[in-house]
């Protein structure tokens, strides 16, 4: 699955995730079909932040209401996974709620894309090309 994602979002991502450590950083992405335009940074309220991510539920919901209200659309999430890999840990696996969301997960210098599977036969997730753009 093809995604384009904007400079300015990686960008956003990569400085969130060396700002956060050594817990991890998480946020929304936010844009339209295929496109991420924006990396909307969270607090991490997660219980154990250095071993799991929890996006603030007070954004989630601001998110969910302007997209409906117009807005960007919400089209998954990223977080990073300190001295970890960019893959999907089997906490991500099972954290999983909807089928079709974007993972971005960066480690150190390295990011991945994955798109969420609700399918456990099939693998919890595919991976996902991006292609950088530039624009806001």
């Amino acid at each position: 699955m093809d995604f384009r994602i904007c400079r300015g979002a990686v960008a956003a991502i990569r400085a969130h995730a060396a700002a956060a450590f050594p817990d991890e950083a998480c946020g929304l992405l936010m844009g339209q079909g295929r496109e991420v335009r924006l990396a909307l940074p969270s607090a991490n309220v997660s219980a154990t932040p250095c071993t799991a991510f929890e996006i603030d539920p007070v954004l989630l919901f601001a998110a969910h209401r302007a997209a409906r209200d117009g807005g960007a659309a919400l089209l998954g999430v990223y977080h990073s996974h300190p001295g970890g890999s960019a893959l999907p840990s089997a906490t991500d696996e099972a954290r999983i709620s909807a089928a079709g969301q974007l993972w971005i997960i960066v480690a150190g210098e390295t990011l991945s894309a994955q798109v969420s599977r609700i399918d456990r036969d099939m693998g919890r997730f595919e991976t996902a090309t991006l292609t950088l753009f530039d624009g806001a």
